[in-house]
């Protein structure tokens, strides 16, 4: 296969094919560099939340509602890139560490990234409305923090 691909006859010294080649594919690799059209990538926020459900409210009527309605409502509110729901599944509990709220006091924690570009106006769409309104119903408290996020073990999402 090698002899079907026309070659120069006078390589320098100590240079043969493969690496003739290699160093031709390492080039224009290098040349061709990310396409004109591309996008400058998207600057992310993430937000997340502490939450608990209302008083009075059955903890698996709550998930449901969480996980699935107000899942399904984050889908279309624009400019939001990624929601994540995390239940509160137990506590692991540190005897060296204060706790800041007892863990019945919390359901759950939020994840949710915006777009930096849209999150100024996210706020007046009448999707991100009716999703803060059904929040509003399902929610007894909820606290959020702007954060930003530091990978320190593993791929940053």
């Amino acid at each position: 296969m090698e002899d079907a691909m026309p070659v120069p006859n006078d390589l320098p010294e100590g240079l043969d094919r493969r690496q003739l080649f290699g160093a031709v594919a390492i080039g224009v690799a290098i040349m061709a560099g990310p396409p004109a059209h591309a996008a400058a990538p998207m600057r992310l926020v993430k937000v997340m939340t502490l939450v608990r459900r209302k008083a009075g409210v059955d903890r698996a009527a709550f998930l449901h509602a969480w996980t699935v309605t107000h899942a399904d409502m984050a889908r279309s509110v624009p400019g939001v890139v990624r929601f994540v729901v995390n239940p509160v599944t137990g506590e692991p509990g540190r005897s060296d560490v204060p706790e800041l709220m007892p863990s019945d006091q919390v359901d759950g924690v939020a994840e949710t990234w915006f777009d930096a570009a849209a999150m100024a106006h996210v706020g007046d769409t009448p999707q991100a409305q009716a999703w803060y309104r059904h929040g509003a119903e399902i929610f007894g408290f909820a606290h959020n923090f702007k954060v930003e996020e530091i990978v320190v073990v593993g791929a940053p999402i």
